[in-house]
């Protein structure tokens, strides 16, 4: 952070996935041996920022529908210089692809209903909203 008061911090979570091949054995004291093994790849200054989640997925396998239990773990750590700045490239990225659209959107409209039309009918030019 740069030191201004009304910057948000931005966070990453990471999350490793259990499937099913990757499936804990059923044995109690094994899963804990497991679990608490998988805990540990976490940084301890993030371990406070850790947290489970326990589900399943669908999986359409063509002939049938068949549901994959899943274990995520996952933890918050604040973004790193590197992640800061392609987030924030991907994020001008997504804008300039956005303006592209809609300039290309408004080419298209102006086409078919003619710029003198189209103000005319009160339809918003791109950047005039």
């Amino acid at each position: 952070m740069n030191g201004n008061k009304n910057e948000i911090e931005k966070f990453v979570c990471r999350t490793a996935l259990i499937r099913d091949q990757d499936w804990p054995k059923q044995d109690a004291q094994e899963f804990l041996k497991w679990f608490e093994g998988q805990l540990k790849k976490i940084p301890a200054e993030y371990a406070d920022r850790a947290f489970i989640q326990i589900d399943c997925e669908e999986v359409d396998t063509g002939e049938y529908e068949r549901y994959v239990p899943t274990i995520s773990i996952s933890y918050l750590r604040p973004e790193n210089p590197e992640e800061t700045e392609k987030r924030e490239k991907d994020e001008k990225r997504q804008e300039e692809e956005l303006e592209r659209r809609q300039y290309q959107t408004w080419l298209n409209l102006s086409k078919k209903f003619g710029k003198k039309e189209m103000v005319q009918s009160r339809i918003p030019l791109c950047g005039q909203y």
